[in-house]
């Protein structure tokens, strides 16, 4: 458990000059941390198609490298100029302790559904392992699926200093959340599109993607970049 923080000390503590971004969930973390390297400026990617840049990757063995690697990782983008971090994490990742030493500002849990159960036993144990993303040093924000059938206990673990913001394309809303909520869902030919309505606005969408998950995928990184002022 301790590798993480000697790598991190080592390289000099990448992940504290950056803002990463941890995206963990069943489905839908390459797409997140894919949409989210194109959109925001200077952000680097870690994760299952490899680490780098949009368009440029090396790669990777696992989705999260272990806890050497993934410092040396931060290293290298931190010194390729790099301001973010996508970077997604994976339930094995988090429980062989591959993420110690990264400091987090942000959390995303895209969704919980059975995975990964010859390793973790049980789906408490997968959830909890994921979880533990929550207790990150730093951790500024927090980004939810309000659809999932575990986000009340997602929610629950959140802390009191941690922002939540919550995603939902069923009209889900939660007082104690930032809200962003897509309503009038169209899958046309060239693509998905939507109304995002947050803090009582609401503002009509096109993505050039297909299918209902990527308009979760969608409202997940927008959720993210509100979290993160743009």
């Amino acid at each position: 458990p301790k590798l993480g923080d000697i790598a991190a000390r080592f390289y000099g503590d990448p992940s504290g000059f950056m803002d990463v971004i941890g995206i963990t969930g069943t489905n839908g973390k390459t797409s997140c941390s894919h949409f989210l390297s194109q959109m925001l400026e200077d952000c680097g990617i870690i994760g299952t198609l490899g680490w780098g840049e949009w368009g440029k990757l090396s790669k990777t063995l696992n989705t999260t490298p272990d806890a050497l690697k993934t410092q040396r990782v931060l290293a290298e983008l931190l010194k390729d100029k790099k301001k973010i971090v996508a970077m997604e994490v994976s339930s094995h990742g988090l429980e062989q302790g591959r993420v110690n030493g990264v400091t987090f500002k942000g959390a995303v849990f895209t969704n919980i559904s059975r995975d990964h159960l010859d390793y973790h036993g049980t789906m408490e144990a997968y959830l909890q392992a994921k979880l533990a993303l929550l207790n990150k040093p730093g951790l500024a924000f927090a980004v939810v699926n309000l659809d999932d059938f575990y986000s009340d206990q997602i929610i629950a673990a959140v802390p009191e200093t941690v922002v939540l913001w919550g995603i939902s394309v069923q009209g889900k809303t939660l007082a104690s959340c930032e809200c962003v909520r897509a309503e009038n869902i169209l899958h046309k030919v060239d693509g998905i599109e939507f109304d995002v309505c947050w803090r009582g606005n609401s503002l009509r969408v096109n993505v050039p993607l297909y299918g209902d998950f990527n308009s979760e995928n969608v409202l997940t990184v927008l959720a993210v970049m509100l979290a993160m002022g743009v």
